[in-house]
């Protein structure tokens, strides 16, 4: 469907969505194409114009290898705005496994969204991603 395209610079993949084609697929009219100075759609605008950048690591090990990706915190707090947007999206009751020494939990996400903006302001240092592994 064509919706994105990556391409790899300086050890970062770099995601760019096609507008055109997004819009096209979720019927979009006219009107919303506009990005306006609406902070939402001055993030998305810029996103879909440098490309969002995916950070990622390769590790080896054991003959079986692993990929970590991930958003740091300079994108994450670009992403601010888009917070309300995408707790609206998000139904309330929606939560994640963990698992931490051998208990798994469950982890409601929307606790997570709500307090990213004061987590992101009183750290340095934040990475969100998922973490894939080798087929054993």
């Amino acid at each position: 469907m064509n919706l994105a395209q990556y391409c790899v610079k300086e050890g970062v993949c770099y995601v760019f969505l096609s507008l055109d084609m997004i819009m096209r697929q979720v019927n979009m009219d006219q009107e919303g194409r506009s990005m306006g100075t609406d902070p939402i759609l001055g993030a998305i605008e810029q996103l879909l114009t440098n490309g969002i950048p995916v950070q990622f690591e390769k590790t080896e090990g054991d003959g079986k290898g692993a990929l970590y990706v991930y958003l740091d915190q300079v994108l994450l707090k670009q992403l601010g705005p888009l917070l309300p947007l995408v707790e609206g999206l998000i139904p309330g009751d929606t939560a994640f496994e963990a698992t931490f020494i051998g208990k798994t939990i469950s982890v409601p996400v929307g606790p997570i969204l709500e307090n990213l903006p004061g987590a992101l302001e009183a750290t340095t240092e934040m990475q969100v991603g998922l973490q894939f592994k080798g087929a054993e």
